[in-house]
C-alpha cells in the first residue's frame, strides 16, 4: 500500500521581532524564516507588507521583492525568505504581517514587529516645498504660487507677489527634497519678491504680501490690492487634455465672490484672475502649484495710501489716508517725523492748505507694523495760470 502525504505548508518561526533602527539610519538588520511545503499542486505565493521588504536571493545580498513565487509542486521543499524593515520611515512602531498563500490551502501569516526610534526632526521654517494636500496650508504659512507651462515636470513660472495688475512669472527649476520638490535658492533668497502669508477662515483663504498688500479682484483680468473680493476658494482638480498642461492635477484658486475668475498663467507667462471659460484652452494654465512653508509667519499690515497722491497743487487739498488691512489703526504726523503709536490717530481727511509732509503707519494687534508711507504736498496759492 502506497501512502500519500496530504498537501501542507508550514512556516518557522511564525513571528519575527526586533526590526529596529534609528531615524534616517535604516534599513533594519535582516532576519529570516523558512517556508516548508509538501505534496502541493499549485504555486506558493509570499507577499511583502507595506513597510517590510522580502528577498529570496541567497548569500548576503538582499534584493527587495514585492512577491516571491515558489513553483515546487511535488515532493517537499524548504525555502528561506529574508526580511527587513524598509529605510526612510518616520519615527514609530511598525507591526505588520507577511502573507503566504496556496490556492487549495488556508492562508498563513508571519507577524512582524519593529520600531524606528529617535527625536522627532524639527519642521523647517524656511523651506518651501510643493504641497500635495490642501490641509498643509494653514494660517501663518507662507506660500509661493507657481505654474507649469509644458510637460517638463520640474520647470515652473513663479508668480511675483504683486497685488495689482498681472504679476510677472519668473522661470525656475525645482530641486529635490525629502518632501518631493522644493524651490531653488534663486527664488528663496529673494522670497520677499514672491511670498504671500496665508490667513484661513473656514473654506476661504486670503493672501498678504511682504508689504501688507492683500490680493483681491475688482474687474477685468487684473488683480486688485484689497477691496471687497479678497477671499479665495481652493480646490484640487485635473486639467483637460486640451489645456496648456494636459491632464495635470493641481490647485484651482477661484475668487469667492466672483467664482468665474481664477488664478492662471497665460502664454505670455503673466499671472492674472482669468475667466474660467478658458480652463481647457491651450494658452492658459489654471492648475496652480503651491510651494509652502510650515505655518508660523505673522501677517503684515498694508502700507497706508494717500488720496490725492503727493504732488504740487494750486489750491488747498483734503487728503484721505487708507489701509486695506481691515480694522488697522493709522497713525500719522504732519511735520515729517516718523509716526508711531504715540502719534495722532487718523479718523477723518486732513485739510492741507500749505506745503507739508504727511507720514503714516498702520498697526493692528497680532500683525507686524506696516511700512511708513510718505507723501509730500506743495501748495502754491494765488498763482496765475497763463494759457
Amino acid at each position: 500500500v502506497q501512502y500519500t502525504h496530504p498537501a501542507s505548508i508550514a512556516v518557522n518561526p511564525t513571528s519575527l521581532s526586533g526590526f529596529n533602527y534609528v531615524y534616517e539610519e535604516g534599513p533594519s538588520t535582516v532576519k529570516s524564516f523558512v517556508v516548508s511545503g509538501m505534496s502541493l499542486t499549485a504555486p506558493t505565493y509570499i507577499f511583502a507588507s507595506e513597510n517590510y521588504e522580502i528577498s529570496s536571493y541567497p548569500g548576503e545580498s538582499f534584493y527587495p521583492e514585492s512577491m516571491i513565487t515558489n513553483n515546487t509542486y511535488t515532493g517537499s521543499y524548504n525555502y528561506t525568505i529574508k526580511v527587513r524593515l524598509k529605510a526612510g520611515l518616520e519615527i514609530g512602531a511598525y507591526n505588520e504581517s507577511i502573507m503566504i498563500c496556496e490556492e487549495e490551502l488556508d492562508t498563513m501569516y508571519i507577524a512582524l514587529s519593529g520600531n524606528v526610534t529617535g527625536d522627532v526632526p524639527p519642521q523647517p521654517q524656511g523651506d518651501y516645498t510643493r504641497m500635495s494636500d490642501l490641509s498643509q496650508l494653514t494660517s501663518g504659512s507662507k506660500v509661493i504660487f507657481a505654474a507649469r507651462f509644458d510637460e517638463n515636470a520640474d520647470q515652473y513660472y513663479a508668480m511675483t507677489a504683486q497685488a495689482s495688475g498681472k504679476p510677472e512669472g519668473v522661470l525656475f527649476t525645482s530641486v529635490p527634497s525629502n518632501s518631493g520638490e522644493a524651490l531653488p535658492a534663486e527664488i528663496t533668497d529673494a522670497e520677499d519678491t514672491y511670498y504671500w502669508t496665508v490667513e484661513v477662515d473656514g473654506a476661504n483663504y486670503t493672501f498678504t504680501n511682504a508689504s501688507g498688500d492683500v490680493l483681491g479682484y475688482n474687474s477685468s483680468t487684473n488683480f486688485a490690492n484689497g477691496g471687497d473680493n479678497t477671499a479665495w476658494a481652493i480646490t484640487f482638480q485635473t486639467s483637460e487634455a486640451t489645456a496648456m498642461v494636459p491632464e495635470y492635477s493641481a490647485f484651482v484658486i477661484n475668487n469667492v465672490n466672483t467664482p468665474v475668475r481664477a488664478f492662471a498663467l497665460n502664454s505670455n507667462h503673466n499671472f492674472g484672475p482669468y475667466h474660467t471659460q478658458n480652463m481647457a484652452a491651450d494658452n492658459y494654465n489654471f492648475f496652480i502649484d503651491m510651494f509652502a512653508t510650515v505655518g508660523g509667519s505673522t501677517l503684515t499690515c498694508a502700507t497706508p495710501t494717500f488720496t490725492p497722491e503727493a504732488g504740487t497743487y494750486y489750491e488747498a487739498q483734503t487728503v484721505a489716508i487708507a489701509c486695506t488691512t481691515a480694522d488697522a489703526t493709522i497713525y500719522y504726523t504732519l511735520d515729517g517725523t516718523e509716526p508711531d503709536e504715540n502719534s495722532a490717530v487718523y479718523s477723518e481727511p486732513i485739510a492741507v492748505a500749505e506745503s507739508m509732509t504727511i507720514k503714516a503707519i498702520a498697526m493692528k494687534e497680532g500683525y507686524e507694523n506696516s511700512n511708513v508711507a510718505t507723501a509730500e504736498y506743495t501748495i502754491i496759492l494765488g498763482a496765475v495760470t497763463i494759457f
